[in-house]
Parts: structure tokens; sequence; C-alpha cells
């Protein structure tokens, strides 16, 4: 498992005894003797699962799990929260939990839960760094970086410095290449996407684009992404071509 747990529980025994269950499943586990202090320890820690009690002194499980929804650190952990008190699942999942686990338990049937939330996290927040590190790479580049399905419908535009006439991704994405340009232009990419997509060749092309009151003119390639989609980067070059580009 190799991942950090809170595990937070007024009652020592059953303190000690979640705390041993999950170390024997792979965990680093952190304790608390209620919610006060398990929002202090995990601000500090920053686990990946917090396993709590809900009846506590100080703060009890609803108000940490509502406390952790609230927190801008701490908000995405997940909490699984274990009672007696079956009564209180709705309000649980009301405060923001992710489970709600009734008193009596199967032990191994909990760690499994545990670790599940924990690996579904580290999933999250590997997938959450790669697309930081993406909008990193691409947020240098003064290139078109898109792609583009079989149906020429833009799937995804990276988040590159804005062209004089490159939309946003909120403006592209999901429309078709048809409703972005002129109809003859629009079939000629198509053909092009077809093309790249059918041999696995790479496919150069060229456009002008009317940005307000001038022509930009762009080179580009088509390369199939091996998914049904197209890879296709694209460069203003239309100052190259100006006089002062010369």
């Amino acid at each position: 498992m190799n991942q950090n747990v809170l595990v937070v529980n007024d009652n020592v025994d059953q303190l000690e005894f979640l705390s041993n269950l999950l170390t024997g499943a792979g965990a680093t586990v952190h304790q608390a003797l209620n919610g006060g202090d398990a929002l202090a320890i995990a601000r500090d820690v920053q686990p990946d699962v917090i396993v709590s009690d809900v009846w506590m002194p100080i703060m009890d499980g609803l108000a940490l799990c509502r406390a952790v929804r609230s927190d801008a650190v701490l908000f995405d952990v997940p909490v699984v929260l274990v009672s007696a008190d079956n009564s209180l699942a709705s309000e649980g999942f009301a405060a923001g939990a992710d489970d709600y686990v009734d008193l009596p338990y199967d032990p191994f049937r909990l760690a499994a839960r545990v670790v599940r939330l924990a690996q579904r996290r580290s999933i999250e927040q590997a997938i959450s760094r790669s697309e930081a590190e993406l909008r990193a790479l691409f947020g240098g580049l003064s290139d078109v970086v898109l792609v583009v399905d079989s149906a020429g419908r833009f799937v995804r535009v990276a988040p590159t410095r804005p062209g004089r006439a490159c939309q946003p991704s909120e403006e592209l994405v999901g429309r078709t290449l048809h409703e972005v340009f002129p109809a003859a232009q629009a079939d000629r990419f198509l053909l092009q996407i077809h093309h790249a997509l059918e041999t696995g060749q790479p496919q150069a092309f060229e456009c002008s684009i009317r940005a307000g009151d001038e022509d930009v003119r762009f080179d580009g390639t088509l390369s199939s992404s091996g998914d049904g989609t197209v890879f296709c980067i694209a460069r203003d070059v239309s100052a190259l071509e100006s006089p002062a580009g010369r």
C-alpha cells in the first residue's frame, strides 16, 4: 500500500486495532483522538485517506468531514466514517464522506476499502501532476496544438500561448471542422485526417485563416495518435512571409 492513513478515534483500543490493521496492509498510520487534532495532523502530513469514528469529543467525525471538504489543501482527501450508529450514514455522506462503515465490520473488508480509496487518490494525483506538467510544457509554446477525431471534431486543445487565430479550448472542444472553417477548407482537412489515420503517415498541411482584418497563414502536421484521433501541430508563419520577417 505504502500510503499515509490518518486514523481518528477517541477509543484507544479501537484506535490501536485499526492502526495495526492498516499497518499490516502496508500503510504508514498516523493517529488522532478527536477531529480537532486530526485536522491539524492532516494539514501537516496530508494523508491519502482519513478513517474516522463519528462520535468523538471536541470535533466529531461529521464536523471533521465537513472541515476537510472546505479545506483548500485537504478537500480531495477521501474520508471513511466508522460508526455503530448507521442512522447517521446519510448525514455522513452529506458531510462529504466517501464511505460509511457500520460496526461490527469485517476488518479485512475495511482494509480493502481503505486501500482502494488510497490507490484511487494516488492515480488522481498522478493524472493531475501529468496535466500540470503538460500545461507547463505547452504554456511556453506559440504553436497551436490540437487533437481531432475521425469525424473532424475537436477533442482537446493544449493550453498553448494564445495566438492571433487560436481560439480558446472552451470555444473549440466539441465543435467540428465544418463549424469553424469554410466548407472547402474543412473538407480538405477531413480528407487529410482520414489519410493520416488510414496510412499512419504524417500529413503536412497549410491553410490561411481570417483573423480580424488580416489573413494568418499556418503550416502544420497531422499525425495519427493510434486511438482514432490525430495530433495536429500548426505554426503561424505569416511573419516569416512578410517583408519584415524576411
